[in-house]
């Protein structure tokens, strides 16, 4: 089954390739300048996020376009507080609320500049969004969240969790994928997140460590898909129904 909300391209203009790699390191620059542990974070994802959409069967045009929203997913939090993004401990009400800004400020930063690329900017707004509508900042649910924000959503959390935090020890890998697995249609799409536990877990420990790393080939070579100026081109493979 084909991806129903994106249609084959229709010709039409395209981002000049050299502008999307210069908007990329620059952003990626001031990310890692502001919060260098945020920028190595972006970097597992977004390896994550290019194996899962080969699991899924994502088509090839549209793989680049998941790493540039994997990579700035988080580029809103350069509009955080220095003292909510290095608190050591445990966020108030008030701070986690500041905190649930990112994904808008984000999605602000960079709505012109990818405004041919939706999948590219779903993610980075939608990336907090819960299967279940509890998530922020619009409480989507279901499949009005963007496929490649639910299938991010996935990657963040194990990475987050397979990550050691100043609030908590990382899990193992398979530690992390049983958490997953108990907010299978709560929190997470039950598609995307057992496509993400048909990976190998070898790949998963190799991007965990550091010695599988993804990122490179796109920020040097990046190839984002035509588009016919509404967003729309080339969806999943056939063989997923998640979407």
């Amino acid at each position: 089954m084909t991806c129903s909300d994106e249609q084959p391209p229709r010709g039409g203009g395209t981002i000049p390739e050299p502008f999307i790699r210069g908007v990329l390191s620059g952003l990626l620059t001031a990310l890692r300048i502001r919060d260098a542990e945020t920028i190595a974070h972006c970097r597992r994802v977004a390896t994550y996020s290019l194996l899962l959409a080969e699991m899924i069967g994502f088509h090839p045009t549209r793989r680049d376009e998941l790493a540039v929203g994997a990579l700035l997913h988080d580029i809103g939090k350069i509009g955080l507080a220095d003292a909510v993004l290095r608190k050591p401990g445990p966020l108030s009400a008030e701070e986690f609320r500041h905190v649930q800004t990112h994904p808008v400020v984000g999605f602000e930063m960079v709505r012109d500049a990818l405004a041919p690329y939706p999948l590219a900017l779903g993610v980075i707004r939608s990336h907090h969004e819960r299967f279940d509508g509890r998530g922020y900042p619009d409480g989507l649910s279901g499949r009005d969240i963007p496929l490649a924000a639910r299938m991010f959503s996935v990657v963040d959390a194990f990475d987050a969790m397979t990550t050691d935090r100043p609030y908590a020890p990382a899990r193992s890998v398979e530690g992390a994928l049983a958490e997953l697995r108990r907010h299978r249609g709560s929190q997470f799409c039950p598609d995307c997140l057992d496509a993400f536990l048909a990976l190998e877990r070898s790949l998963l420990d190799g991007v965990r460590r550091g010695s599988v790393d993804r990122v490179d080939r796109y920020l040097n070579g990046l190839t984002l898909p035509p588009t016919d100026g509404a967003g729309h081109g080339p969806g999943p493979g056939p063989a997923f129904s998640g979407v």
